[in-house]
């Protein structure tokens, strides 16, 4: 999770790029996978997905990129 420094931080940034409006939001995603052959446990995967958006309007425009980090747990 972002800090309250950061996400001021990024937002000046965004709306020194002229920008009408900006929004900041962040994902978070847990995903577990157990494959079985013949009723035995063959695999145990684990993955965490987090990630931040950052969107910016200038009228009807808009642009919206975004960082997304995978890690795998176990």
């Amino acid at each position: 999770m972002l800090s309250k420094s950061q996400l001021e931080k990024y937002l000046k940034l965004c709306m020194a790029s002229d920008a009408d409006f900006a929004e900041i939001f962040e994902q978070e995603e847990m995903n577990e996978n157990i494959r079985m052959l013949n009723g035995k446990v063959e695999e145990v995967n684990e993955t965490a997905i987090n990630g931040v958006g950052i969107r910016l309007y200038k009228g009807e425009s808009s642009v919206m990129p975004t960082a997304m980090r995978t890690q795998k747990k176990r």
